[in-house]
Parts: structure tokens; sequence; C-alpha cells
């Protein structure tokens, strides 16, 4: 080997050497492993992976990882911040996005292969509700002494619903009842407003529910019966029933009834009655009973009045 092509191979070694101290060494991720199931380097919807991230990470990197290898594109909306620390073990893509987007009130959209990120955005949806915006009253009058008894319904059937809506959104939620046009806007993420949907229709179902009130007064001592007219009202709304007879006994009797989640029905009976002779009587009694099963309210020594509730069909209403 001559002088001159010793130098040149002496040159190479010298700059191989030098390119070797120069390279910088990559610095690994804070207690990162990444196990991935699949052969290959594409994650398919079935497929389920590892990831294991025990220092906080920019959810950017954090996502940037979940699809490197795949055959997903992933694209970042400007306002995707935060970090993530945590422990996926073997999950799906999707689960694993869930996993780290969630938390940050962030969300996603798959377009084919392409995977948009952006900040949750809230949506706004109508509900109709079947209510009439009146105050309920009822009242009985005693005709033997001249003695009436007005009750008043409690609450607000509208106050009530809007108590319930709101304890079901988010903090950014916000929910707004209209009487007069009987809708309830709301204005939340879509989960929150699936449940308020769910609420909505719960809500008409239990109270456009149906029942049938039979009533007779019994009374024992002149062994007569005397039937009231069947009256089919709606759940939690006052059922009125009167009768009289010849030899001026009048009866009158506000009932109201209250379906419950096993069928069963709470019945507020409140009767009252005269025989004409200014002997007069009244009662107030709640009590719970089985569908068709009846309740016997007793109003004086010798009268009683015996009240058959029957859950009817339902009523049709708005949903």
């Amino acid at each position: 080997m001559t002088l001159v092509e010793r130098l040149v191979g002496l040159a190479f070694v010298t700059a191989a050497s030098v390119c070797r101290a120069d390279a910088q060494v990559p610095k690994p991720m804070p207690v990162l492993h990444l196990d991935l199931e699949s052969s290959t380097r594409e994650i398919a919807p079935a497929a389920r992976f590892s990831m294991s991230i025990g220092a906080p990470i920019q959810v950017r990197q954090a996502l940037l990882l979940l699809v490197r290898g795949t055959r997903f594109s992933i694209v970042l909306d400007p306002g995707v911040k935060g970090t993530f620390v945590g422990d996926l073990k073997n999950v799906t893509l999707r689960e694993a996005l869930e996993a780290v987007l969630l938390p940050g009130n962030l969300t996603y959209t798959i377009d084919g292969t392409v995977i948009r990120v952006s900040r949750r955005r809230t949506e706004s949806r109508f509900f109709e509700i079947d209510f009439v915006n009146v105050r309920r009253t009822w009242q009985r009058t005693l005709q033997g002494d001249g003695a009436s008894l007005q009750t008043i319904a409690g609450g607000d059937p509208f106050d009530d619903i809007q108590k319930s809506i709101e304890a079901l959104l988010s903090p950014d939620g916000r929910a707004h009842v209209d009487r007069r046009a009987g809708l309830i806007s709301v204005t939340d993420y879509p989960e929150q407003l699936d449940r308020v949907g769910s609420y909505v229709e719960a809500l008409l179902s239990r109270s456009l529910r149906q029942v049938r009130v039979q009533a007779r007064v019994v009374d024992a001592m002149a062994r007569t019966t005397i039937s009231l007219a069947d009256v089919i009202g709606l759940n939690n709304e006052p059922v009125v029933l009167r009768c009289s007879d010849r030899d001026g006994v009048t009866f009158t009797m506000t009932v109201v009834p209250e379906i419950g989640g096993d069928d069963s029905i709470q019945l507020s009976v409140s009767p009252s009655w005269s025989d004409g002779t200014r002997r007069a009587g009244a009662s107030d009694i709640v009590a719970r009973v089985r569908s068709g099963a009846t309740l016997v309210v007793p109003l004086a020594e010798h009268l009683t009045v015996d009240v058959t509730a029957t859950i009817a069909e339902r009523a049709s209403g708005g949903s």
C-alpha cells in the first residue's frame, strides 16, 4: 500500500470517529413504555395495546404517540392544551383517545383515517313539555252547616322541572323553561343533553299516565250502597266525584292519585258528606294500594266510602 493510500484511509477513519462523537443521543420519554400487540405497524379498530406514562407530558405528545406507527393521521386544533399522565392497559385506539381527551374537556371525530381533535363544544336542544301553566285548586263544600275546605296544590311543576334539569347539567350547561310555549331550551354537551332527553321522556310518561277511580258510599245502618260514576284522571291531578239522593244526602270526594315506580298507587282521599239535617262530616286520608285494590275510608260510625284506583292506558302526549 502506497503512502497516499494510507493517508486517505486514515482520513476516513478519523472522520467517522468525529461523526460518532458529535452525534446526539435522543433523550428517552419520561417513564414511557409502548407495547403494541399487533405484529404490524398498523392498529386495526379491534387491536389493543398498552401505554404507560409516569410523568406529565403534553396531550399533543400523547396523541402523537397513540397514532405513531398506525394508518391513522391526527389533526389538532390550536385550542388543544393540557397534560396527560396515565397507565393504559389492553385498550383499543378509541378507548385510549377517550381516556386522554375527556379529562381535558376535549373531543375527537374520525373521518376515514384522519382523527380531528378539538375542544368540546356545547349544543342546544329543545324539549317539549305538555303541562298546563296554571295553579290548580279544588274545593269541597258541606251543605249541612255551610262549612267549606279549599286546598291549593303544593309546588310549581315548572320550577320542579327546571331544578331537576339543572341538576343534570355540566358546569358549562344552562336551561330555560318557557311556560307559555311549553318548551325547555337546554345548552350543554351531547352527553348531558341525552340525559335531559331521557328525563323529559320519563317525566311525560309518568305524568300523563291515567288512573280510573271508582267509588261507592256504604251506609251499614241503612244497608244501602250508592255507586259514584267512574272518573279517569291523570297522574298527580285531582279528580272530583259527587252524588246525591232523594233524601238530601250529598257526597263529594276529591282524590289525587300518584303512580309509584312499582305500579302501586298512592291515594290522597278527601271525602265530605251531608245528610240534609245539618249533620255533616269530612275526612282526609293518604294510603298506598296496588292497582285495582280497594281502599276503605271511614266517614262516620256507620258510613264508609270504598275507593278503587286502577292504572289505565297511558294518555297520548308530546315527547
